[in-house]
C-alpha cells in the first residue's frame, strides 16, 4: 500500500490509496473511516462506484489516520502537552486531512465530496466549516453523535435516581443491565481511550448541534453542500450490537433511538437528496450546453485582445530581446455571448479569471514568435472551457438509473413513515409505563 509523508510530520508515513478518475473530472471523493476501522472497508463501495458508469468518473481518496491500519503512530503522542492515550483531537485530524489532500491531490482540492462512517461525520463537518467553499457534498453513513454519547443516553445504574423497572426493557435484571452499560461506556464514552488515540472529549463543545453550523458548499454551488443521510433500520442496528458486543436486542433498540434522531437532524445542515444527478439541473440548460459542446471548436470563440511584452522565459536570446510574450484578454461580457448558461455562470471560477478587469486573461511566453504564443493562449482557453464543461454538465442519466433513483425516493419515503411509527409506538410504550420522554 502506498504511503505519503506530510510536510509537517516528516517521520510518520500515512497509508493511502488514490483511485484515478477521468482526467476531465476535478471532483474528489474522500472516504473517512469510523473509529477502529481502516480504509480497506471502503473497497467494496469503491468497486461499485467504478462500475456505475458515472461520467466523468471522480477521483477517490482513502487513507488511514495516524494510529489506524497501516499508518504510523501520531507523532503528537510524544508532545509534552498531550495526555497519554489522547494523541489527536478533531481539529488535529482535520488539519492532517487537509495537508494530505493538498499534498496528494492539489489539483482536485476545490470540489470535495465526503463519504464518512460513524465518527468520520465530525471530520467532514469540521472540514467543511474550517475550509469553506470546497465541500460539494457529504454522505453520512450511520453517523456517530457529536453532542451526546452512550454515557448520556444510557441511564447510569449507580445514579441514585436509577429505576430498573422504569428505565430498562421489561424483564431486564440489574446484572444484565450493568454488564451492557459497562461495555457501551468503555467503548463509546467521549473520554474513553481507543487504539487510534482519537481524543473525543471536546467534540461536543465543537459540534454541540447536529444541524449547526450551517455549511457553505463549494464555489460551484449557490447553497450549502448536498447532504445524504443513511442510517441502519433500528432492528438491524440492534442486531449488529448483539452480534458484535452481545448487547440485548431490546436494550439496543431502546437506547439507540436518540442516535437516529441525531442523524435526522443532519439533514438540516443542508438538505437531503435522493435523485438522479442531472435531475438537479434545469433540463433546458442541459440541452443547450450539450448541443453547444457537440459542435464546439476554437473557431466559435472571439479573438480577444492580445498585447505583447518582453519575455523572461526560455527560448534563447531572441525571446528575451523581443516582445514575444503574448497576453490575451477576453472580457466576460464578450466571451459569454457564444456560451451556454451553465458555462457562462462558471467563468468567474476559472483559474484564468481576473477580477480587476472582469476578464479571462491568459499568458504565453514559451515560443519564439508572437503568433505561436497567441495560438497557445487560444488553445489554453479551449482546454479551460472543455474542463468547465466537464465539471458543470453531468452525463446523460439512463432510463435505468432514473428508475433506480425513483425507487430510492420511494424507499426513503417509506423509511421515514416506518421511523415515525416506531417513534409513536415507543412514546405510547413509555407513557403506558409512566416514563416521560
Amino acid at each position: 500500500m502506498p504511503t505519503v509523508i506530510l510536510p509537517s510530520k516528516p517521520d510518520a508515513p500515512i497509508a493511502y490509496e488514490l483511485y484515478q478518475g477521468d482526467i476531465a473530472s476535478n471532483l474528489l471523493v474522500v472516504c473517512l473511516n469510523g473509529l477502529g476501522m481502516t480504509q480497506a472497508g471502503w473497497k467494496p463501495t469503491i468497486k461499485l462506484i467504478r462500475k456505475s458508469g458515472f461520467s466523468p468518473m471522480p477521483w477517490i481518496l482513502t487513507y488511514d489516520r495516524f494510529g489506524q491500519g497501516a499508518s504510523a503512530r501520531d507523532p503528537r503522542e510524544s508532545w509534552p502537552n498531550k495526555d497519554p492515550g489522547y494523541a489527536h483531537t478533531l481539529d488535529d485530524v482535520t488539519d492532517d486531512l487537509h495537508e494530505l489532500i493538498q499534498t496528494r491531490c492539489p489539483d482536485r482540492s476545490s470540489r470535495i465530496v465526503f463519504m464518512n462512517h460513524s465518527i468520520g461525520a465530525h471530520i467532514a463537518r469540521r472540514y467543511a466549516d474550517r475550509y469553506p467553499r470546497v465541500v460539494e457534498g457529504i454522505i453520512f453513513l450511520d453517523s456517530n453523535p457529536g453532542n451526546t454519547d452512550y454515557e448520556s443516553t444510557w441511564p447510569n445504574p449507580k445514579d441514585p435516581s436509577f429505576n430498573l423497572e422504569q428505565m430498562t426493557p421489561p424483564g431486564t435484571s440489574l446484572d444484565e443491565y450493568e454488564a451492557a452499560y459497562s461495555k457501551m461506556i468503555t467503548i463509546f464514552s467521549a473520554s474513553a481511550k481507543n487504539n487510534e488515540g482519537f481524543d473525543r472529549r471536546d467534540i461536543k463543545n465543537i459540534l454541540p448541534d447536529p444541524s449547526m453550523p450551517k455549511l457553505k458548499g463549494s464555489k460551484y454551488l449557490d447553497k450549502g453542500p448536498w447532504v445524504t443521510v443513511v442510517v441502519h433500520e433500528l432492528e438491524q442496528f440492534s442486531q449488529e450490537e448483539w452480534d458484535t458486543m452481545k448487547i440485548p436486542l431490546d436494550m439496543a433498540a431502546m437506547y439507540t433511538q436518540p442516535f437516529r434522531t441525531f442523524n435526522k437532524a443532519h439533514c438540516l445542515v443542508r438538505t437531503i437528496q435522493h435523485r438522479a444527478y442531472d435531475a438537479a439541473f434545469n433540463q433546458d440548460d442541459l440541452t443547450e450546453a450539450r448541443k453547444w459542446y457537440a459542435s464546439f471548436t476554437e473557431n466559435n470563440l472571439p479573438k480577444g485582445q492580445t498585447s505583447y511584452s518582453r519575455s523572461s522565459g526560455p527560448g534563447g536570446q531572441h525571446v528575451n530581446k523581443t516582445e514575444s510574450k503574448a497576453t490575451t484578454v477576453w472580457s466576460i461580457e464578450e466571451l459569454s455571448r457564444g456560451l451556454p448558461k451553465l458555462i457562462r455562470l462558471a467563468l468567474r471560477s476559472s483559474k484564468y479569471y481576473s477580477k480587476r478587469n472582469d476578464s479571462i486573461t491568459i499568458q504565453a511566453q514559451t515560443q519564439r514568435s508572437r503568433s505561436a504564443n497567441t495560438d497557445d493562449n487560444h488553445l489554453k482557453l479551449v482546454e479551460e472551457l472543455r474542463k468547465i464543461y466537464g465539471e458543470q454538465v453531468p452525463g446523460t442519466t439512463s432510463s435505468e438509473k432514473i428508475k433506480k433513483y425513483e425507487a430510492l425516493e420511494k424507499s426513503a419515503r417509506e423509511s421515514r413513515l416506518r421511523s415515525k411509527k416506531e417513534q409513536s409506538s415507543k412514546k405510547a410504550f413509555r407513557k403506558g409505563r409512566g416514563v416521560d420522554e
